[in-house]
């Protein structure tokens, strides 16, 4: 069974907080065959307005992703399948995620930086043991449309 709690939190008419909250209990599960955290937070605080005269429209703030400590399953390139492991637990470690999205009159742009905690620390997301997440690095986006 998996409850979920999801709500959001205006502060002020610009700045929004969503939270999405999710708790796994697994029923029966024969020797660990199925491995998940018990619990998984994703949340996001941003700021939201239109400045110029209608013309700029933009979001910008942070994303988390957190779960708690477990064991993940396992990777083995040679027979490119995942398998159970109980050896290896990955950590509980926040993923932060800043970003900014724009939209100027036709054209959009998205930037984001991946796994900021990583610029302080040199370690971050293991999705799988030992097999790093995300490192932290920019990406960007520009769409235009040339019609009316």
């Amino acid at each position: 069974a998996t409850p979920e709690l999801n709500f959001s939190l205006w502060f002020t008419k610009h700045v929004n907080l969503n939270s999405q909250i999710l708790y796994t209990k697994i029923l029966e599960n024969s020797e660990d065959a199925i491995q998940v955290p018990d619990l998984l937070v994703n949340a996001q605080l941003s700021y939201t307005s239109i400045w110029f005269n209608d013309n700029l429209d933009f979001q910008a703030g942070v994303d988390m992703h957190w779960h708690q400590a477990y064991f993940a399953p396992s990777y083995d390139p040679v027979i490119q399948q995942f398998y159970v492991q109980q050896g290896f637990q990955v950590p509980a470690v926040p993923v932060l995620d800043l970003f900014l999205n724009a939209k100027i009159r036709r054209a959009r742009i998205v930037v984001k930086y991946n796994n900021f905690l990583m610029m302080f620390r040199d370690y971050g997301n293991i999705p799988t043991p030992y097999y790093p997440g995300i490192r932290n690095i920019i990406d960007f986006g520009f769409d235009w449309s040339f019609y009316d």
